[in-house]
C-alpha cells in the first residue's frame, strides 16, 4: 500500500510538473500579432483575430498584442489561472481543463503605438514604468533617413551625441557619456574599449527592433558604468510559428554618396526558430553647407548575425552570434583641402583610420519552473581595435588592442502572486586587454567584476501603484602591467586597484486616474576610473595633445532623483520631468598652460559636480483631424562643479518639433506618411575654461513615403531631405568644432524595403 501511495504521489507530481497548457484567444476587432516574451514565440492571428499557443508550461507570462493602427495591449497571465474564470482590466479569462481562453478588443489610435519596454525589472508599457524610458524605433529611422542608429537616438529628448563626423558618434544621456553609459545587447553589457571618445560603439540598426533609452542611474540593474543611463538594444522578434520571413533593404544618401543595404531571413516552427542577417553601411566623406568635403570622414560598417532558438517543455534556449566589422577614417582638419585628393566621393580607406572588429557569442537559457523563472546568460566577446597611421599596415598598426571578455549572469525571477515579484541574481565578468601596436595608450591589464543584486516589484491599490526597489553590491579588481621607461613619455606604471560599492534604487508609478501617471525615482550609481583616466601619459595623434592621467583617482559615485508626470488623452499626450544629479569625484579632462613636445598638455581631474535639468513633451493628435500629429519637446540642463565652474562637453538645450501626416492618399499606396521636422538648438555659453562657445542653429528635415504593391509584392519606401535649408552650423559636442569644421550639410535620401512571407506548415 505504501509503495502504491508513493507511486500515485510521484505520478501526480510528474503530471503537475510537466503539464502543458493551451492558450487560445480572440481579438474581436482586428487581425494582430501576439508575442509571449518568456517563451520567445510569435503567433499571427487569422483574419477574425483568433489565435492559439500550444505546449505552454505552468508559469507567469507577458502577453503582448500588436496591430497597426491600434494601441498595443500588454498584460500578465498566470498559467493556470487562480480560478476557473478571472478578469484582468477589460479582458475576460476562462480556464477549462488545460485550455485557457480570453477575448479582448484593441483600442484604435490615430498615429503611433505606445511602446512596450523592458526595464530589467519587468515588461511594461512605457507610461506605467517608474523609470524614465524613451524608445527609438528602427522603422522611424528608415522613414527619417538618418545615417546611423546613433542619429536616431539623438532625436530623442535628453539625448545628444559626441561625434567626429557622422560615422564616429557616442551617445550622451543628460550630460553623461563614455563609461558613464552602458550599452546592453541581448541582456549582456557591451565591452569594446568605450573609454575613448574617438572610439565609436560600432553598433548599428541591423536586426534590431528598437532601442530603449533608460535615463538616470541604473547601476542596480546593470552594474558599474550605468550611472548616467542605459541603451538597451532589443532584437527583432522571431518569425511567427510555421512561417518563414525575409526582407531586402537598400538606401542611398546624396551627401556622402553612401549606400545602406540589408538582407535577413528568419523562420519558426513550434519548438525551433532561427534567423540570419547581414548588412552594410558604406559612406564616403561628408560635405558641409559650404560644399567643402571633410576629408577622411568616410566610414564603412558590416554586420553578420545568426540566432537559433530552442523551445521544449520548460526550457527556452537562445544561441546567438554577432559580428561587427567597421572602418572609420580619422579626420585631420589641417589636411581637409589637400589638393592631392581630387576624387569627389572616395570610398577606399587611406591612413589614418581606425578598424573595429567585435564578435559576440551568447547562450541564454530560461527554465520555467512554475512561478519562478531561472535565467542564465553566458557570453564571450572579442574586440579588436587598430589605428593605422601613414606607413602602418594592419599586421603592424600604430595602435592595436585585443580585448577578450567573458560574462556570466544567473538570476531567479519569482512571482509570489500577481502583485509581488522578486529578482535575485549574481553576475561576473572577466576582462583581459593586450596591446600589439607600435605605441600604447593604455597598458595591458585584466579586470574582474563580481556582483549580487535584488530587485523587488510591488503593485498596490488595485495595481494602480507600482513600486520598484533594488539593491546591488559590486566588486572590481584591476591589475595592469608596467609599460615604458620611468620619467619618460608613455611610461605607465603597474597598478592594482580594488573598488567596492553598494547601490540602491527606489521608484514608483501611480495611475492617478485613467491615462494619467505620476512617477518618481531615486538611485545611486558608481563608476570605477577607466585605464585611460588612471594611466594616460602620452600624445594622442588624433587630437594632437598630450594627456596625463592619475593613478590615485577615487571611484565616481552619484545620487540622482527625478519626478515626472505622463498624460495620455484622446487629443493630446503630455509628459514632463525634472532631474537632479549629484556626482562625487567626477572625472573630467581639461587643458593646462603647459606643453610637452610642442603639444598642449591636458590633465584628467576630479571634482564634485551637479547636473540638473528637465524635459517636456507634447504630442497633439486631434481626433477631428484623422492622421495628423504634432510633436514638440524641449530639453535643457546645466552641469557645474561645486565651485561654480561649468563642466566641459555639456549639450546645448534644444526644441524639437515634428509634423506628421498619415493616411491613404493615393489608391495604389498604403500607410503613406509625410514628416516635417524643425529643430532649434540654443547657443551654448555655459562652457568650461578654454572651451569654445557655440552659436545657435536651426535644422529642417522633410520626408515622405508609404507602401506600394508591385506585381502583388509589397514594397516599403521613403525619401526626403535632411538639413533642407543647408544650414551651416556647429554642434557643441562635435569634436571637430575646435578646428572650425562644420557639421553635415544638405542630404537627400531614398530607402526601400521589400518584406517576404511564406507559410511553412
Amino acid at each position: 500500500m505504501r509503495k502504491l501511495s508513493s507511486s500515485l504521489i510521484l505520478l501526480l507530481f510528474t503530471q503537475c510538473a510537466f503539464a502543458q497548457f493551451t492558450i487560445t484567444g480572440k481579438v474581436k476587432n482586428t487581425f494582430c500579432n501576439i508575442y509571449i516574451s518568456e517563451i520567445n514565440k510569435t503567433i499571427v492571428s487569422d483574419t477574425f483575430g483568433n489565435f492559439t499557443f500550444n505546449h505552454i508550461p505552468k508559469g507567469n507570462y507577458t502577453i503582448e498584442i500588436r496591430s497597426i493602427g491600434f494601441q498595443t495591449k500588454l498584460f500578465e497571465l498566470s498559467v493556470p489561472i487562480k480560478k476557473s474564470s478571472a478578469k484582468i482590466s477589460d479582458i475576460s479569462i476562462i480556464q477549462n481543463g488545460e485550455t485557457i481562453s480570453f477575448e479582448t478588443n484593441l483600442e484604435p489610435i490615430k498615429i503611433e503605438m505606445k511602446e512596450v519596454v523592458v526595464s530589467g525589472i519587468k515588461n511594461s508599457m512605457a507610461e506605467s514604468s517608474s523609470l524614465n524610458i524613451d524608445v527609438a524605433d528602427i522603422n522611424q529611422m528608415r522613414e527619417k533617413g538618418e545615417l546611423t542608429v546613433m542619429e536616431t537616438l539623438a532625436s530623442k529628448q535628453g539625448i545628444s551625441l559626441i561625434s567626429t563626423g557622422p560615422g564616429i558618434a557616442r551617445p550622451v544621456i543628460r550630460g553623461l557619456s563614455g563609461n558613464r553609459i552602458v550599452s546592453v545587447i541581448n541582456g549582456i553589457k557591451l565591452e569594446n574599449q568605450q573609454w575613448d571618445m574617438e572610439h565609436t560603439l560600432g553598433l548599428n540598426q541591423y536586426g534590431i527592433d528598437r532601442v530603449e533609452i533608460i535615463k538616470g542611474a541604473a547601476t542596480v540593474l546593470y552594474g558599474s558604468d550605468a550611472m548616467g543611463g542605459v541603451l538597451n538594444f532589443i532584437d527583432e522578434k522571431p518569425a511567427a510559428i510555421n512561417t518563414t520571413e525575409a526582407d531586402i533593404s537598400g538606401g542611398f544618401n546624396s551627401n556622402t554618396f553612401g549606400t545602406v543595404s540589408e538582407v535577413g531571413v528568419k523562420s519558426a516552427k513550434e519548438h525551433v526558430n532561427w534567423s540570419v542577417r547581414v548588412g552594410l553601411n558604406n559612406h564616403s566623406d561628408y560635405y558641409d553647407a559650404n560644399f567643402d568635403r571633410v576629408a577622411n570622414s568616410r566610414f564603412r560598417e558590416l554586420l553578420g548575425k545568426a540566432t537559433l532558438g530552442l523551445n521544449y517543455k520548460k526550457s527556452v534556449t537562445l544561441f546567438s552570434y554577432q559580428m561587427n566589422l567597421g572602418y572609420y577614417g580619422i579626420v585631420e582638419p589641417f589636411e581637409k583641402n589637400n589638393p592631392a585628393e581630387t576624387e569627389d566621393h572616395p570610398m577606399e580607406f587611406e591612413t589614418p583610420y581606425h578598424t573595429l572588429l567585435h564578435q559576440t557569442i551568447l547562450i541564454k537559457n530560461t527554465l520555467l519552473l512554475g512561478n519562478t523563472k531561472l535565467i542564465s546568460t553566458a557570453s564571450y566577446q572579442y574586440n579588436q581595435r587598430m589605428e593605422l597611421e601613414p606607413g602602418n599596415i594592419e599586421t603592424n598598426p600604430f595602435l592595436g588592442f585585443d580585448l577578450n571578455v567573458a560574462t556570466i549572469d544567473i538570476k531567479a525571477d519569482h512571482h509570489f502572486n500577481e502583485n509581488v515579484s522578486l529578482i535575485l541574481g549574481t553576475s561576473g565578468t572577466f576582462t583581459d586587454n593586450s596591446n600589439f601596436g607600435y605605441s600604447n595608450l593604455i597598458p595591458d591589464y585584466n579586470q574582474l567584476d563580481i556582483s549580487a543584486y535584488a530587485l523587488n516589484s510591488i503593485k498596490l491599490i488595485n495595481q494602480k501603484l507600482s513600486i520598484d526597489l533594488g539593491v546591488r553590491y559590486d566588486h572590481r579588481n584591476i591589475n595592469s602591467i608596467l609599460s615604458g621607461i620611468k620619467d619618460s613619455a608613455n611610461y605607465m606604471p603597474s597598478i592594482t586597484k580594488n573598488y567596492d560599492n553598494v547601490s540602491a534604487s527606489a521608484g514608483f508609478n501611480y495611475q492617478i486616474i485613467k491615462k494619467y501617471y505620476l512617477f518618481a525615482n531615486a538611485g545611486s550609481g558608481y563608476r570605477a576610473p577607466n585605464m585611460a583616466e588612471l594611466t594616460s601619459n602620452g600624445i594622442r595623434l588624433e587630437t594632437q595633445r598630450y594627456e596625463i592621467g592619475n593613478t590615485a583617482f577615487l571611484k565616481e559615485t552619484n545620487l540622482m532623483g527625478e519626478i515626472g508626470i505622463k498624460m495620455m488623452h484622446d487629443n493630446i499626450d503630455m509628459e514632463g520631468s525634472y532631474f537632479y544629479n549629484y556626482i562625487q569625484n567626477y572625472i573630467y579632462i581639461s587643458r593646462t598652460n603647459d606643453s610637452i613636445s610642442a603639444k598642449p598638455v591636458y590633465r584628467f581631474n576630479q571634482a564634485d559636480a551637479t547636473i540638473n535639468g528637465g524635459e517636456v513633451k507634447f504630442d497633439i493628435h486631434p481626433t477631428s483631424l484623422n492622421g495628423f500629429d504634432f510633436i514638440t519637446s524641449y530639453s535643457a540642463l546645466i552641469g557645474q562643479q561645486m565651485n561654480g565652474n561649468f563642466l566641459p562637453l555639456m549639450p546645448q538645450n534644444k526644441i524639437a518639433n515634428e509634423f506628421i501626416l498619415r493616411g491613404k492618399v493615393f489608391e495604389r499606396f498604403d500607410n503613406t506618411f509625410l514628416r516635417l521636422g524643425y529643430n532649434f538648438v540654443f547657443e551654448q555659453n555655459t562652457v568650461a575654461q578654454n572651451e569654445l562657445k557655440t552659436p545657435a542653429y536651426n535644422i529642417v528635415n522633410l520626408s515622405a513615403g508609404g507602401d506600394i504593391k508591385i506585381l502583388k509584392q509589397k514594397v516599403i519606401f521613403s525619401l526626403g531631405v535632411n538639413n533642407l535649408l543647408n544650414e551651416k552650423y556647429y554642434d557643441h559636442l562635435s569634436r571637430l568644432r575646435q578646428y572650425g569644421v562644420y557639421n553635415i550639410g544638405l542630404n537627400a535620401f531614398v530607402n526601400v524595403k521589400v518584406p517576404l512571407v511564406w507559410q511553412t506548415r
